[in-house]
């Protein structure tokens, strides 16, 4: 099965590939995830496939999204998909800014979205008990009957 489209002939091919490839790839992490309406998501990377992420938890219905990243345009990026807060993980411990914000509650949905061992390990960190855990790198794990 495929789909197809066909491609406006002012788009570049990298253009073009940010839809198919990218951009499908983040949306899937809010998917697996299985954000609903009323999550707190944060999601780890805000690079283009993170930023995908935040947008389609936003989309998902998420009520509180937490972004972060240590890049200063990434952020600020996240902010205009749909992050309510940012985090640079180089100013402050992730883990201990989202208990913060939530409260200590933890988040709904983590999204780890860079593929590196120590941001799964704060993702797990993040979770409230029975919380999703979405990799974007490897695998998702559904920590929580939903």
């Amino acid at each position: 099965m495929a789909n197809l489209a066909p491609v406006p002939d002012g788009l570049t091919d990298e253009q073009v590939l940010m839809c198919p490839d990218i951009m499908s790839t983040g949306f899937s992490g809010a998917e697996s995830g299985k954000v609903r309406i009323g999550d707190v998501v944060a999601v780890f990377a805000q690079g283009p496939i993170g930023l995908c992420a935040t947008a389609g938890a936003r989309l998902s219905g998420a009520t509180t999204i937490i972004g972060v990243d240590t890049v200063a345009e990434r952020l600020t990026a996240s902010r205009k998909l749909g992050a309510d807060h940012r985090v640079d993980f180089r100013k402050a411990d992730p883990v201990e800014e989202i208990l913060r914000i939530t409260n200590g509650r933890g988040v709904d949905v983590a999204i780890e979205a860079l593929g590196t061992q120590s941001t799964f390990e704060a993702c797990l960190r993040v979770l409230q008990p029975g919380g999703t855990l979405s990799s974007l790198g490897v695998y998702s794990t559904d920590l929580k009957s939903r």
